[in-house]
């Protein structure tokens, strides 16, 4: 709680976290952090994958108003599949959440998700790093690539 604290103090945008209980969002904890810096936005991040009612979670997340993203890879499976239960969470999310897609995220999922959805916030790591490792680094070109699925 005292990071919150000092977040806050610092000025910064907004927090990243998740916390559960067993398979559900803790509410709880999360209030209490979150009471910590009150100005502050908050993303939800893919602890939200591990729930076992993403969408009953998604209307407790939405109870918490400084949380405003939620991250999460969709799941698992295919992109076609991953497309089509992300928009169902966005659909579910709407209007006070965002749904941020990361967590495996390459040009072929960036793609079909631009294509097939409305999401249109993505987080990316290890496609536009070398090596495509957590630790490698950033790689402009691969960034370009990603940029460049935006264009007809």
């Amino acid at each position: 709680m005292q990071q919150a604290d000092d977040l806050a103090a610092l000025g910064v945008d907004g927090l990243v976290l998740g916390f559960l209980r067993q398979d559900q969002v803790d509410v709880a904890v999360i209030r209490r952090i979150l009471s910590r810096a009150p100005n502050l936005k908050a993303t939800f991040h893919r602890a939200f994958d591990e729930t076992a009612h993403p969408l009953a979670e998604i209307g407790r997340l939405k109870d918490l108003g400084q949380v405003d993203r939620i991250l999460t890879s969709g799941g698992g499976g295919p992109w076609e599949t991953r497309a089509k239960r992300l928009e169902r969470y966005q659909q579910a999310a709407e209007p006070e959440l965002t749904i941020l897609v990361g967590g495996g995220l390459n040009r072929v999922g960036v793609k079909r998700l631009l294509s097939e959805t409305r999401l249109r916030e993505f987080h990316t790591g290890r496609a536009v790093r070398v090596p495509e490792e957590t630790f490698g680094k950033v790689h402009a070109q691969k960034v370009r690539q990603l940029v460049a699925c935006w264009r007809p």
